[in-house]
């Protein structure tokens, strides 16, 4: 469902130029629902529009984090 709602969000906005908030009314209109929650956000929208759909997610591996026992030299 949530591809629907991105492609819709983005027809609305490239093709008929729509606000984000109006782009929300618009989904709410037509029974699509976001991923999460209750209601379409202006916010969620512009987002989700602005992150690319052919980019896989990006999984980074982080380093552990030091909580100052290596800096202050406790253990």
């Amino acid at each position: 469902m949530e591809q629907v709602g991105r492609a819709r969000a983005r027809q609305l906005r490239d093709e008929e130029h729509l606000s984000f908030r109006e782009i929300c009314a618009v989904l709410k209109s037509e029974n699509i629902r976001p991923k999460r929650g209750k209601r379409w956000h202006p916010e969620t929208v512009r987002r989700m529009l602005a992150t690319p759909t052919d980019r896989r997610p990006c999984v980074s591996a982080r380093a552990p984090r030091s909580h100052g026992s290596a800096v202050w030299g406790y253990r």
